[in-house]
């Protein structure tokens, strides 16, 4: 056998074996948790004290540390349900990164439509609450982002 047949032949034995070591293992959505923000949060959603969002329209970062819009978001928000994406596919691009706080330290971070690597449904009002939430916030500290 020539030299070329046999690296094609190695080709196509090793070429399926690097595909599937290259494909991650994603659990399917009915064995991801379903529910409110308040049970993906790993503490007490009530004790956030600072909020950070970053438009994915226009790269701005905005911070909220007024208790009163804090207490009232996370009464409006935290009981939101969300729901395992059928399709768990990666994607790309997002309305908004948010980051909770609570005394300086950053908490828990998520996009709306996913906490980790899963991707998750949003209840249809938590978008227009994280529109108001991030016109009711201020530009950060220059430096911070």
């Amino acid at each position: 056998m020539s030299r070329t047949r046999v690296h094609l032949c190695l080709a196509a034995l090793l070429l399926p074996l690097l595909l599937l070591a290259g494909c991650e293992s994603v659990p399917p959505p009915e064995s991801l948790p379903a529910g409110p923000l308040d049970e993906f949060y790993p503490g007490e959603l009530v004790s956030v004290d600072r909020i950070d969002l970053r438009s994915g329209m226009s790269g701005e970062w905005r911070t909220v540390t007024n208790p009163e819009v804090i207490r009232d978001w996370v009464s409006k928000a935290g009981d939101l349900p969300f729901s395992p994406d059928p399709s768990q596919a990666q994607r790309a691009g997002f309305n908004y990164i948010v980051i909770l706080f609570e005394k300086g330290e950053e908490k828990f971070s998520f996009l709306p439509t996913q906490f980790g690597k899963h991707y998750y449904i949003p209840d249809p009002q938590f978008s227009p609450l994280l529109d108001e939430l991030f016109e009711k916030g201020t530009k950060p500290v220059p430096g911070r982002y």
